[in-house]
């Protein structure tokens, strides 16, 4: 291994084996050589050149960054005079902690002092912490099954030639008595503060397999009526991945009908809902529309059920969202490493 011949009063702390990134022709280029860092100053000799690289007092440094190249982990010498001087090897590590023994500050690509834990670093994992949040549970995922749903009379098909559109209250007890598939015009809604699981079947008592402890997830969640705005966005973080909401939907004769469909389709809005049935309301729905009933001209009795149920698996579907989530993480750290990439060369 090369020697460095060491001035009065100068003292080895490290050295080792490295690569130093130089300019040739428009790129830069590694070249093999050894890095000596004393209490005095830093140097690089490259392999068959008697002259050394680098050469800079410690006085002279600025300090020093740490990121990427290609794989690799690079340390860049930052002088005062704006020079920079890329390293990569096994020893990257270490030199780190030479150049803090000499007294040689770590600092960030722009030439600020590093932070352990700067405040834009902190409130960017806090976002992404949120958003991550926001897709696992709440984030719309409905769309995506209902693309292979089809045309046709089954409920939650998009509606064909032979589903009727229903318009007035007194046609509701006529399309239940005969069965009759129908849809509706996208019309007023008005949030109920009643909500369901899309998946009846993740109903009841769930057991942490790790932990002595149980959770018990009901069909239905409800919240105080009238609906205020806060509580509606609660309940929509809490329960937005799990749970569809109702709605009252204005008709053409300004009386109104209780509408369960795939939440995503009040956030995206549309002119045609899915085909749907008229059924009898279940005593939870029945219970809600009563305290509506004092606000708006709407029968207690029946809801229109616009909803595909069964096309949605719980498990799957959690496990969908991990997925995005995965992905997103992902492409996120492809580009700050690529960006990190750019700046260190």
């Amino acid at each position: 291994m090369a020697k460095l011949n060491l001035n009065s009063g100068e003292m080895m702390i490290g050295s080792g084996q490295m690569s130093i990134y130089k300019m040739w022709g428009l790129t830069k280029k590694p070249f093999q050589g050894n890095i000596f860092v004393t209490n005095q100053r830093v140097c690089f000799k490259v392999r068959m050149n008697p002259r050394l690289e680098m050469d800079l007092s410690v006085a002279e440094i600025k300090g020093f960054s740490v990121g990427k190249i290609a794989l690799f982990t690079a340390v860049t010498i930052h002088s005062k005079s704006g020079e920079e001087y890329p390293l990569t090897g096994f020893p990257a590590k270490k030199l780190q902690d030479w150049l803090r023994q000499a007294g040689i500050q770590e600092i960030d690509a722009g030439g600020r002092a590093h932070m352990k834990h700067p405040i834009h670093i902190v409130i960017r994992n806090i976002i992404c912490a949120a958003l991550a949040l926001l897709v696992l549970l709440a984030a719309p995922t409905g769309w995506l099954y209902d693309l292979w749903a089809g045309t046709g009379t089954e409920q939650g098909q998009r509606p064909s030639e032979d589903v009727q559109q229903l318009q007035q209250q007194e046609e509701i007890e006529t399309f239940f008595l005969s069965s009759t598939p129908a849809t509706i015009i996208g019309g007023e809604l008005v949030a109920c503060p009643l909500a369901r699981l899309r998946d009846v079947s993740q109903e009841g008592v769930h057991h942490r397999s790790h932990r002595k402890r149980s959770v018990y997830i009901s069909e239905y969640i409800f919240a105080d009526y009238p609906l205020s705005l806060w509580e509606r966005m609660l309940q929509g973080v809490i329960g937005g991945g799990s749970y569809n909401r109702y709605y009252l939907m204005e008709l053409g004769d300004n009386s109104w009908l209780c509408v369960y469909f795939d939440d995503y389709l009040a956030l995206t809005g549309t002119d045609t809902y899915p085909t749907g049935y008229i059924r009898y309301t279940t005593t939870e729905e029945c219970r809600m529309l009563n305290q509506m009933a004092e606000d708006y001209d709407v029968d207690p009795v029946y809801v229109l059920d616009m909803y595909r149920h069964g096309k949605v698996n719980w498990m799957v579907d959690i496990g969908l969202r991990l997925a995005v989530c995965v992905a997103a993480a992902v492409i996120v750290w492809s580009i700050k490493k690529a960006v990190s990439n750019r700046k260190v060369l």
